[in-house]
């Protein structure tokens, strides 16, 4: 009978670690959203192959896509990443992959190697996946998760969607900032 117990009590400990370790601890918060509302006049990033990147100056609107080939959650969201770049990007929208590893990130766009999360905190970026929308003169229209759910399924709540959206119409996304959920990121 104490086998057994021991056997139960075991397993439902085990049961409950698997649980939190693949589902649960995703879905909490890494870190408050970006503050960050303005970026200065001349801001650039430089890509894995040294080409510098503008984030303000430019006419066109960025969508820094941080990402991690080691995070469920962002490969949850990559189809839906590429979906964006691809409706955007022939609309002047520039995507900028920011690579927490030494993955390849996605097909389109442009990829910049944050290792050490320096480009994560000065964006206040607490996990992976997430997003930060900027317009052309500097200023940042959205920073947080792609979408409410997981699969990025749920339309009402496509905030980096809308955000860009809105950006193009010169106008201010409904939804300005989310919590990050998703795999941490490291910090330098």
């Amino acid at each position: 009978m104490k086998s057994l117990v021991f056997m139960l009590c075991l397993w439902g400990g085990v049961t409950a670690g698997g649980m939190w370790y693949f589902v649960y601890r995703y879905a909490l918060p890494a870190a408050p959203p970006s503050r960050v509302e303005r970026l200065n006049s001349r801001e650039v990033l430089t890509d894995t192959r040294g080409k510098a990147i503008p984030l303000s100056g430019s006419a066109s609107i960025t969508l820094l896509d941080f990402t991690s080939s080691e995070c469920g959650c962002s490969q949850f969201v990559k189809s839906d990443v590429e979906r964006l770049a691809q409706k955007y990007t022939e609309r002047g929208v520039h995507v900028v992959h920011i690579l927490e590893d030494e993955s390849s990130g996605g097909a389109t766009g442009e990829f910049v190697s944050d290792a050490h999360g320096v480009i994560a905190k000065r964006f206040g970026v607490g996990a992976t996946p997430g997003a930060v929308v900027i317009r052309g003169d500097g200023e940042v229209v959205y920073a947080g998760a792609y979408n409410r759910a997981r699969f990025c399924d749920d339309v009402d709540s496509a905030y980096a969607d809308q955000a860009i959206d809105a950006a193009l119409r010169g106008k201010k996304p409904s939804v300005r900032r989310t919590p990050f959920f998703g795999c941490a990121v490291p910090r330098a």
